[in-house]
This record gives C-alpha cells, structure tokens and sequence, in this order.
C-alpha cells in the first residue's frame, strides 16, 4: 500500500509557510532599514587664473636692450648728420657744376691736341707741289702710352707727293710723349682720331 500521508504532510508544510508570509503574521520587515542617511557635502572649486609675473632681473635685461637699441638709433642718426655736413663742406670747399666738369674736360682734350698736332708738324715738310687747297686725313689709332699702332689714310688730297709727307710726318713721330691723360679721356677722344694736312696759305 502506497503511503500518501508523508507528501501530505511536506506539502501541508509548505503552503502554510507561503500564506504565513504572505500575510507578515511574524512582522519582518525586510525592506526597512533604520539607518540615518545624511547627504554628503561637495564643493565647487574655481582655479584662479596665474598672472605671470616677469622677474627683476630679466624686466632689467629688457629694458637694457632697449636702452642699447635707442642708443645705436641715436647713433646712427649723429652719424649720417656727420656725413652730410661733411657733403655739404665738400660742396663748398669745391663747388664744381656738371657745366664746368665738360668745360674742363673740353680744355684737357684741346690741350693734349695741341700736344700732338705739335709733335706732327715738326716733322712735316711740305712737298714743292703743295697749294692753297689740298687736304689729306689719316685715322691714328695709339695705346695709352703714347704709342702710335696704326695710321690709315680716309680721304685723300689728289696730291700724292702731298699724302706721302704726311705719312712720313706722322711715322717719324712712332710715339707721342706728353699724353698723361685719364684713362676715360683718353679711350672717349684719342685711342682713334682724326689728323688734317692742309697747306699753310
């Protein structure tokens, strides 16, 4: 025979502990908690911004280099004003205009012509045939010695006796002396110039 009355028994149990539950008989309170909660206090904290300072000594190494700067602008203002004093003494002390500087150059080029036409026509001598009229050019071409490196005739006189003694005038003089020129001036008028023979009247 099947014994019922045990599984009764466990299952009797245990549907009186659920509805003993259900209706709190025992008064547990499982939910409730008696402790004291207090709020925990926060704080807000600003951080307040850094000014940075610059120290002594490098507040006076600034200032000394502006010092120094002012300075050599102080400087080299004096020293262009001392540079144009000394222009405008100069232009006093020789006030040469652009006029006088062609005026002088004009006197030097006639001088140093008169110079060679001198050595020329002392060695000249004028053939028998020679008349009012007749007229021979050469081209002279020197180095700035002085020195004569090539003589060619342009325009002939019709007389050859004539061309022929200016010729011989010009090479017996090989070299002229007397010719301490500037350079510029002597490359502008007398590297290659022109010589005239013409008969005294």
């Amino acid at each position: 025979m099947i014994n019922y009355y045990s599984g009764f028994f466990i299952s009797f149990i245990l549907h009186l502990g659920l509805i003993f539950s259900f209706s709190n008989y025992f008064s547990i309170d499982f939910l409730s908690y008696e402790k004291d909660i207090t709020s925990i206090p926060a704080y807000v904290i600003y951080e307040k911004e850094q000014v940075k300072t610059k120290s002594p000594k490098r507040v006076k190494e600034l200032n000394l280099v502006e010092a120094n700067k002012l300075k050599i602008v102080e400087d080299n203002k004096e020293i262009s004003s001392i540079l144009e004093r000394l222009d405008l003494k100069r232009d006093l002390i020789n006030p040469t205009t652009e006029k006088e500087t062609k005026n002088t150059d004009l006197e030097k080029v006639m001088y140093f012509s008169s110079v060679i036409r001198d050595q020329i026509m002392s060695n000249w001598r004028e053939p028998k045939s020679s008349k009012v009229g007749l007229k021979t050019e050469f081209i002279i071409s020197l180095v700035p010695t002085g020195e004569v490196i090539d003589v060619s005739l342009t325009k002939s006189s019709g007389d050859k006796a004539f061309d022929q003694s200016a010729l011989l005038a010009i090479n017996k003089v090989n070299r002229f002396y007397d010719l301490e020129m500037p350079r510029k001036l002597f490359d502008e008028n007398f590297r290659k110039f022109t010589v005239v023979f013409s008969p005294k009247e």
